[in-house]
């Protein structure tokens, strides 16, 4: 103050009577460009979800309860949302913003860099666990350690690995309608409605589903009401990415009680680095939704490319930050060069990590072998059959033979010749061939006799 001895002036009565008055809609503070044609006074679609928040946050902060913040929002959505939401987006709103203390509301919701927030959030206070409970779902899952409530599932792969058959497909119909075991391996525990956000064209969805359903024995009238499908590939900007968008398809799945939402693929849906802090910023949106829809279990199928050159080359080596902030890590990569067999990994918080090995068979994972600690994944009866049955194979055509990779197959014969089972031989051009010990080749520089109906020869093999 310039003159600090010159006393405060008394406030003029408009003035007292503006501070005191309650905020005006927040419709009439949205330029009239905006509006892109709407009427003024309306909200148009792609403003109906963050102007309703920021209503509902606006009388929170004034101490309205729940019930209050969604009869409020239940009147502005009929009266100038065009079109209105459903009902359930509107009721996931008022029950989101009435978990914050009075005083926060609008501002809990706004992105931490947004420059327009001026209130101060109140913040929890840290839980004192020695009187924690467990919830409600918290012995609750989906499929057997692997798929639970509250939590987020990675499924990371590259290209052709058949992901998506196995997640959207095999998965996905059996928690819908088959049960089971999926991949030969884990039980599915509980059934219900699953959502598949998919890229791919609706028509190659659609036979990928027929080919499911085929081999579970099930027809697609048995998909009504319980397994649904939606476009990622619709809107402006990547769908996960989108506040509005999560915030009605978080209804729209609690609204149809779904357990599950596949998105295939999580790449697409949010189109961000997986090693840049915006990742973070996917997951938090994830959280959210689950804080709106506890029930909700989330898998998100991620497309990797494994790194090339030398030596071991695994696809967690670009798995990023996706792998980070899940709950389960389910890793899907093919044995080699092998199209017809693919390794699952699954790791962090599970009961048993475990690494199997399973054919693709008629578009569902089956006759699963156990890699942890078991030996080869192909048993070493089964390699020294294979040769004894064709004595003299080259390494690639045991590898054929047994299908894995051909460094696979020299595996299984160095252990193997080390237990004194099979030889090794230099074959045309140095290829090396393989003998079972019982059937010693000769050498092609040694003479050998031969007799036969007359005078003895010499001959050489």
């Amino acid at each position: 103050m310039p003159f600090p001895e010159t006393p405060l002036a008394p406030m003029p009565g408009w003035v007292l009577q503006a501070v005191q008055s309650p905020a005006p809609p927040l419709a009439a503070t949205v330029p009239s460009g905006a509006l892109n044609g709407h009427q003024a006074g309306t909200i148009p679609e792609g403003q109906r979800n963050a102007t309703l928040t920021s209503l509902a946050g606006s009388v929170r902060r004034r101490g309205v309860s729940e019930a209050g913040i969604l009869a409020l929002l239940g009147a502005e959505n009929t009266a100038r949302c065009d079109p209105p939401l459903p009902a359930a987006e509107v009721q996931a709103i008022a029950r989101s913003v009435a978990r914050y203390a009075p005083g926060a509301g609008e501002s809990a919701h706004r992105n931490r860099n947004d420059t327009e927030s001026t209130a101060v959030p109140t913040w929890p206070d840290p839980e004192d666990r020695g009187s924690a409970v467990l919830s409600d779902l918290g012995t609750v899952e989906y499929v057997e350690d692997m798929v639970r409530p509250g939590r987020i599932t990675v499924w990371a792969a590259e290209e052709g690995t058949g992901k998506s058959y196995a997640t959207a497909g095999e998965m996905g119909v059996r928690i819908a309608v088959a049960g089971g075991d999926f991949a030969g391996t884990w039980p599915v525990l509980q059934q219900g409605p699953v959502l598949v956000l998919s890229e791919m064209h609706t028509d190659d969805d659609y036979l990928r589903e027929d080919r499911i359903l085929e081999s579970l024995g099930h027809t697609r009238s048995e998909l009504t009401g319980r397994y649904f499908r939606l476009s990622l590939m619709t809107g402006g900007k990547p769908l996960l990415m989108d506040p509005e968008w999560r915030t009605w398809i978080t209804a729209w799945l609690q609204a149809h009680d779904a357990l599950l939402c596949i998105v295939d693929t999580a790449t697409a849906a949010t189109n961000v680095d997986p090693w840049g802090p915006e990742i973070q910023g996917v997951y938090r949106g994830l959280r959210q939704m689950q804080e709106m829809y506890p029930a909700l279990a989330i898998l998100l199928c991620v497309h990797l490319k494994k790194p090339q050159g030398r030596g071991e080359r695994r696809i967690s080596d670009v798995l990023g930050e996706w792998g980070r902030w899940c709950d389960v890590l389910i890793l899907q990569e093919n044995d080699g060069n092998n199209l017809h067999r693919t390794k699952l990994t699954v790791r962090k918080r599970v009961r048993q990590e475990r690494r199997i090995m399973v054919t693709k068979k008629d578009g569902l994972l089956a006759d699963p072998q156990d890699l942890e600690g078991t030996g080869p994944k192909v048993p070493l009866e089964k390699v020294i059959a294979a040769i004894t049955a064709d004595p003299g194979l080259s390494l690639a055509q045991l590898a054929a033979t047994l299908k894995v990779a051909k460094t696979t197959a020299s595996g299984y014969v160095e252990k193997a010749a080390k237990d004194g089972l099979v030889e090794t031989h230099p074959g045309p051009r140095g290829a090396v061939r393989v003998f079972p010990t019982v059937h010693r080749p000769v050498a092609s520089n040694v003479a050998m006799t031969v007799q036969v109906d007359g005078p003895a020869v010499n001959a050489n093999r």
